[in-house]
């Protein structure tokens, strides 16, 4: 098994102001592992950090190659707001009761500011952090 980049306890330390900076009620620290053990990971490894503001930046553990096989895509900024206006443009023409799996992967494309096409080019290991501090925004 590889080294760990970072402690769990600092890592713990992170995911707990990340997470807690984003929700409406505090997360205790001891529910933090079980609900994102994915983040708690890629901040270990060193792929998911945070600037002062609490917003998220993943270097990819698998960056996204062209067909010529040159790096189009090595990381993902988060935005940590989604305004009402977004969200109303997000859901415009699906019924979210019905087809919530659409919704779902439009709102994570907003949030990473990449087209929808680009979450089934992820490795399962980035598209799970992704998917998890995407969760972390109301």
């Amino acid at each position: 098994m590889k080294d760990k980049t970072i402690s769990k306890e600092v890592a713990l330390d992170d995911l707990e102001k990340f997470v807690n900076h984003y929700s409406k009620k505090s997360v205790e620290r001891n529910v933090l592992s079980e609900s994102y053990p994915d983040v708690l990971e890629a901040i270990q490894d060193g792929f998911l950090s945070f600037d002062d503001n609490q917003t998220p930046k993943l270097k990819l553990k698998h960056p996204i190659k062209g067909e010529e096989g040159a790096v189009v895509l090595d990381s993902l900024d988060f935005k940590t707001r989604i305004k009402p206006s977004d969200k109303a443009n997000i859901g415009k023409g699906i019924s979210i009761a019905t087809d919530i799996l659409t919704y779902q992967l439009r709102l994570t494309s907003h949030i990473i500011g990449q087209p929808i096409a680009i979450l089934d080019k992820l490795s399962p290991y980035d598209y799970d952090v992704v998917s998890q501090v995407c969760a972390v925004f109301p």
